[in-house]
C-alpha cells in the first residue's frame, strides 16, 4: 500500500521539475504572465486542462502544462497512487521582470483525507 508521506517527496520533485528546463514551461509561462501584467500565478495541475485561467493563450504554453501534468500522473504511479488521492495539486510561479527562465516553485498537493504536502524552489 503506498504511504501518504510518500507524497512530501512527489511535491518537492513537482517544484525541482517544474522550475527546470526540463519542464519546457519557461519561458512560455513567464511570458504569459508578463503579457496579463502580473509577476506570477497559481493553478491546479489536476484538471484535464490545467491552463492558468486569466492568461493569453499559448499552444507551447498550453502543451507544457499537459506534459508536466502526465509526468506528475506518472509519479503519483510510481509509487503505487492513483489520481483519486489527490484532491488538488497547486503551483505557484513568480518570476524576476528580467528572465524568463528564472522562477520561484512553490508545489502543495492536498489529498482527499485533508492533509498538505509542499515542496518549494527559490529563484536561481
Amino acid at each position: 500500500m503506498a504511504k501518504l508521506k510518500e507524497l512530501g517527496c512527489v511535491a518537492h520533485n513537482l517544484a525541482h521539475h517544474s522550475q527546470s528546463s526540463l519542464s519546457w514551461l519557461h519561458p512560455h509561462l513567464a511570458k504569459a504572465c508578463w503579457k496579463a501584467g502580473i509577476e506570477g500565478v497559481s493553478f491546479d495541475l489536476l484538471p484535464n486542462n490545467p491552463y492558468p485561467p486569466g492568461l493569453p493563450d499559448s499552444k507551447p504554453l498550453r502543451l507544457a502544462l499537459a506534459s508536466l501534468r502526465d509526468w506528475f500522473l506518472g509519479q503519483l504511479d510510481h509509487l503505487g497512487h492513483d489520481r483519486s488521492t489527490v484532491r488538488r495539486a497547486i503551483l505557484t510561479f513568480r518570476f524576476r521582470n528580467d528572465d524568463g527562465f528564472n522562477s520561484a516553485v512553490a508545489a502543495t498537493i492536498e489529498t482527499n483525507a485533508g492533509k498538505e504536502y509542499s515542496g518549494k524552489v527559490d529563484f536561481i
